[in-house]
C-alpha cells in the first residue's frame, strides 16, 4: 500500500507518506535503480520463506534494501547519494547489479533454473525516479521472461532485439499467428519440453551442444527432440526464413506466459 502511495504521489510526495517511508527506512531521495523479480510461469502461492531468503541473499551480497512483495513477484531498489547531475548514470553499475541478481536467483532456487527471471530499470532521481525505474524494470522483466537462458535478467538500458520488438510482440495478431504455428507442438507434447527445447535451440544459434548444456540434457536427447519438432511442425530448421519465424513465435509465446 505504501509503495502505491509513493507511485501515485511520485511528483509531490506528501509529508505523511515521507514519514511512513522513513519509519520503514525506505529511501526516496538520491538516485534509484529498481529491480523487478517475477516467475516464468504463474505461481499459485508465494511462500513467505522466499521473501525472507531473498532479503537474506541480498544482504549477503551487500545490498541493504527492503523487498516488497507484489501479486506477481518482488520489487526493490538500490539508492546512491552520488551527484550524477554532471556525468549522468553509469550503465555499467546497472549491468553489475543484474549479474548480482542473477547469482542471487541461482541461490534462491537451485532446483529450477527456469523459475525466476528479472528486470533492472534505469538509474533515476528522487521519488519520481523510483516510479520511472520500476516501470522500466517491469518491462525488462517481461522481456526476460521470454528468454530461454537460466535466471534471465534484462537491463532496461541495453538495446536488445527483444526490446526493439517488444511492441510488435504484444500485438494480438502476432500472438495469434504464433499460437497457430506452434500449436502442433503443444498437441504432441502438452508438458512443454519440445517448446522449451526449440526456444533454447534457437536462442543458442541452432547449436545442439549449447542447448543441451543450457537445459542440462544429453546432446542426443536434444537431437531426438529436434527430430520430433521437425516432424510435428513440418518446417526446416536449417532454412533461415523458417528459423526466423519460429524464433519470433517462441519469443511471443514466452512473453505471453501468465
Amino acid at each position: 500500500m505504501l509503495l502505491g502511495e509513493i507511485l501515485d504521489q511520485a511528483d509531490d510526495v506528501s509529508p505523511r507518506t515521507l514519514e511512513k517511508s522513513s519509519a520503514l527506512r525506505w529511501r526516496l531521495g538520491g538516485w534509484h535503480t529498481a529491480v523487478y523479480i517475477t516467475w516464468r510461469h504463474s505461481e499459485t502461492s508465494h511462500p513467505s520463506e522466499t521473501l525472507t531468503a531473498l532479503e537474506r541473499l541480498l544482504a549477503t551480497h551487500g545490498i541493504e534494501t527492503a523487498v516488497i512483495e507484489q501479486s506477481d513477484g518482488y520489487v526493490f531498489w538500490t539508492t546512491s547519494d552520488e551527484n550524477l547531475s554532471t556525468t549522468g548514470p553509469d550503465s555499467s553499475s546497472g549491468e553489475a547489479l543484474g549479474r548480482t541478481v542473477a547469482r542471487i536467483l541461482n541461490n534462491l532456487d537451485r532446483a529450477d533454473h527456469f523459475r525466476f527471471c528479472g528486470g533492472i530499470g534505469g538509474t533515476e532521481f528522487g521519488a519520481a525516479g523510483i516510479k520511472k525505474s520500476l516501470t522500466q524494470a517491469k518491462q525488462a522483466a517481461m522481456i526476460a521472461r521470454s528468454a530461454s537462458t537460466p535466471f534471465a535478467i534484462e537491463h532496461a538500458a541495453s538495446v536488445s532485439t527483444a526490446r526493439l520488438l517488444s511492441g510488435w510482440f504484444e500485438a494480438q495478431s502476432m500472438r495469434d499467428g504464433a499460437l497457430g504455428l506452434l500449436e502442433p507442438l503443444t498437441l504432441v507434447d502438452p508438458g512443454g519440453d519440445l517448446m522449451r527445447t526449440l526456444s533454447c535451440y534457437l536462442d543458442n544459434e541452432s547449436s545442439a551442444t549449447a542447448t543441451a548444456q543450457s537445459l542440462g540434457l544429453h546432446r542426443n536427447t536434444v537431437i531426438q527432440r529436434l527430430e520430433r519438432i521437425r516432424t510435428a511442425l513440418g518446417l526446416d530448421l536449417t532454412d533461415p526464413d523458417d528459423r526466423l519465424i519460429l524464433h519470433l513465435s517462441t519469443r511471443v509465446l514466452g512473453m505471453d506466459q501468465p
